[in-house]
């Protein structure tokens, strides 16, 4: 595990590294949002930023190019019109690939609905991180029926087994080190600061105080908060003894459509044995390797609503971060730097100044539903 020294001589290293603007074939990183809230979240993660491309590109709405640790990273967002589209994503995932050809594997970070099972207290601002379990490569796709609302096929997809071995090796460290601490760790605590202190329209708390979890049977009152529902059929769960999110590993199913039926979310968790529900992921499954990170902003049933949204996508970024700094420095750079990359950008400038920063007022941002 790198040193809080040795993180901060690689950064002092990555920053001089950056004056000369890198090669396409320099980034090894691809980071994947589904909405403008995730990729705002995920830019305020990077250590330093690059100058933007001039490039244009036909399956990704927009990309912001920086570096965290060692790694330089490619920064990708679906236009809104398509965010949950499987094609889309597959079709972003192969234009980012081939655009930055030394990408050796992907982060699907996001938000999703959270599938409480009694093996799994999952709450809302948790992340679930897709992990090889059984027969499931940490996704699986389930298809629904819009008439019956049933779901009547499902099939195992997803390759977690096929992200590179010092990436499953961070991986399993991370996932000790949060369980002996029983929390997601100090790391993703001052990510999630660092989020909360440069966007201004997260104020001063970033976390929601309310956290219900309402039972399957109770469906919502009106449009909106949950003001009106009635709080004797929430489900009692006991207290936390903090409120820093958890972090849990196990499969997510992923669908064509937002999920805001509690009994089907339950019959998902029961049958699948998932953690969360997501929508289009499995799009980005079977091109190149990649891990899927989602932050729990709603309980996938009638109830939900955007309160949590903010923090569930900065605790998936931040929980992200803390990731990438734990791969090896030589894993991380070791990519073939001899010779000229046939694939040189064409830069809008090479100076900092030139770059024009992502919104900051989230209120001007379209959110998913």
């Amino acid at each position: 595990m790198p040193t809080n020294s040795s993180k901060s001589d690689v950064h002092s290293r990555h920053q001089q590294d950056h004056e000369i603007t890198p090669r396409h074939d320099e980034y090894t990183v691809g980071w994947i949002c589904g909405s403008p809230l995730d990729i705002v979240v995920a830019s305020m993660m990077l250590d330093e930023r690059h100058p933007q491309m001039s490039q244009k590109f036909s399956a990704i709405d927009q990309v912001i190019l920086g570096g965290i640790g060692v790694y330089n990273i490619v920064i990708a967002r679906l236009p809104l019109s398509r965010c949950g589209d499987t094609q889309a994503i597959a079709a972003l995932v192969r234009e980012m690939f081939s655009t930055f050809p030394a990408i050796r594997f992907s982060l699907a970070v996001g938000i999703g609905g959270g599938v409480p099972r009694s093996s799994a207290d999952i709450r809302l601002g948790d992340v679930v991180v897709s992990q090889l379990t059984g027969k499931s490569g940490g996704v699986i796709r389930y298809d629904l029926d819009k008439t019956s609302s049933r779901v009547y096929s499902h099939h195992w997809t997803g390759s977690l087994s096929e992200i590179p071995e010092y990436l499953s090796n961070a991986l399993a460290t991370l996932q000790t080190d949060h369980g002996l601490r029983g929390l997601m760790g100090r790391q993703i605590a001052k990510n999630m600061a660092d989020i909360q202190r440069k966007i201004s329209t997260f104020g001063k708390s970033l976390r929601p105080e309310e956290d219900c979890l309402f039972q399957a049977e109770y469906e919502h009152i009106a449009p909106g908060s949950c003001a009106n529902c009635d709080r004797s059929k929430r489900v009692i769960r006991p207290e936390r003894e903090q409120d820093e999110p958890v972090i849990h590993y196990g499969s997510i199913a992923s669908g064509d459509q937002v999920m805001k039926n509690s009994q089907l979310r339950d019959h998902i968790g029961q049958e699948l044995g998932v953690l969360c529900v997501d929508v289009g992921t499995t799009g980005l499954m079977g091109i190149f390797p990649c891990l899927v990170i989602r932050g729990i902003c709603d309980y996938a049933d009638s109830h939900a609503n955007k309160a949590w949204q903010q923090y569930a996508a900065a605790a998936a970024a931040a929980y992200a971060k803390e990731l990438l700094l734990m791969v090896p420095q030589p894993q991380a750079r070791g990519i073939n730097k001899s010779g000229d990359s046939n694939t040189t950008p064409e830069w809008s400038g090479l100076r900092e100044s030139t770059l024009s920063a992502p919104p900051t007022d989230l209120d001007e941002l379209q959110m998913s539903p």
